[in-house]
């Protein structure tokens, strides 16, 4: 995949986890943004260079396919950090630009020297860092006087961020493959079918919540356990449970998460801390699932319409799951606001972004 047509607008795609070795990783969450992203800026108009770490070539290829000669991925040499991978990948960074538009995929230091000498050579017109974590109070004054602009993933990040630094920062995200989201056909629910509640995420990472979730369900008495089933995905290593109603799934690729969902009923956001966005909550909106999270603001904002409810303990978490299970019906009026609310405010589109940060382009044609 090489870029020819040098006279088009280009965009660098200077992201830290395609500069590190992820070959015993899952790929999830910003890794996906970041797929679409590049798709949507060529299919755009736009010549898109994106170095790579020699680890992802088969994901990079396989995502990729089918996009034009806009799209150039290089690799660098195999130095499994962002840090060095993207000092390797200079050279031929300085030779691909100049860039209109430098984005920064994610908040960490080790692409900033890269960036810099881009910057210092003339290179780059214009950088973005899209924070999709909080960023550490070393990485926002390394930047406080470069002109790297920044975009907040969520009002909490943007927030957290005018507290160490000046810059201002624009809020503007949410699921750019959202129809791959979408409500199951289904027949209506038969009296004596049982409500499929669900876990989705990364499980073996504490903060998931995954632990709470499961101290939830054992709070439920056996009338409700024998109305409800527990299905949680996925595990890389999962913990020995006992209970016939709770199903560990192994881990999925990311273009299956949506199938699943569809055959969910309500979907349970259990995670304690570090959510900035959640992508799982709008998603399980998206499909038309009623949301139960932990009460984390950001989890919390998504649910202010009604789409759910917000639990702080596992007493409450089990409370909310005994009463959807006693009366089904109550899942359909919430699952309609979830996907009204979630279509209205979490499908974002590469427009903005465009107008914001680039000049014009030619898209493809269909």
């Amino acid at each position: 995949m090489t870029a020819k047509r040098h006279g088009t607008p280009s965009v660098l795609m200077l992201a830290p986890s395609f500069l590190a070795d992820r070959r015993h990783k899952r790929i999830h969450g910003t890794e996906v943004f970041n797929f679409y992203l590049v798709r949507r800026l060529v299919e755009s108009g736009y010549r898109v260079c994106v170095p790579a770490e020699p680890a992802w070539r088969s994901h990079l290829d396989a995502h990729f396919n089918g996009l034009d000669d806009r799209l150039d991925v290089f690799y660098s040499l195999p130095l499994r950090k962002p840090l060095p991978c993207s000092l390797a990948a200079l050279p031929g960074m300085l030779a691909r630009g100049p860039f209109d538009l430098v984005v920064l995929a994610n908040v960490a230091r080790g692409i900033l020297p890269a960036t810099w000498a881009l910057q210092k050579a003339g290179r780059a017109r214009r950088s973005v860092v899209i924070a999709h974590q909080y960023p550490k109070p070393a990485f926002l004054k390394s930047i406080q006087k470069t002109p790297i602009e920044i975009m907040a993933v969520s009002r909490s990040v943007a927030d957290r961020i005018a507290k160490h630094t000046d810059k201002p920062s624009w809020v503007s995200y949410g699921i750019l493959n959202f129809e791959e989201f979408f409500p199951a056909d289904r027949p209506p629910r038969e009296v004596n079918t049982k409500v499929r509640f669900g876990v989705v995420g990364q499980l073996d990472t504490p903060w998931k919540g995954a632990a709470l979730a499961l101290e939830a369900w054992a709070l439920l008495p056996a009338e409700i356990k024998a109305r409800a089933e527990l299905h949680m995905a996925a595990y890389k290593n999962p913990p020995r449970v006992e209970d016939p109603s709770v199903t560990l799934h192994d881990w999925m690729p990311h273009d299956r998460v949506g199938a699943f969902m569809r055959t969910l009923d309500v979907m349970i956001v259990p995670s304690t801390s570090a959510e900035t966005f959640s992508q799982v909550t709008v998603q399980a909106m998206l499909t038309g699932l009623p949301v139960l999270a932990f009460h984390l603001p950001v989890l919390a904002e998504k649910l202010d319409t009604g789409g759910g409810a917000v639990f702080a303990s596992a007493r409450e978490l089990a409370d909310h799951i005994t009463a959807i299970a006693r009366d089904p019906a109550r899942i359909t009026p919430m699952a309609e606001i979830a996907r009204r609310t979630a279509l209205e405010r979490y499908c974002w589109s590469v427009k903005p972004f465009i107008e914001r940060y680039l000049p014009p382009a030619t898209p493809l044609k269909p």
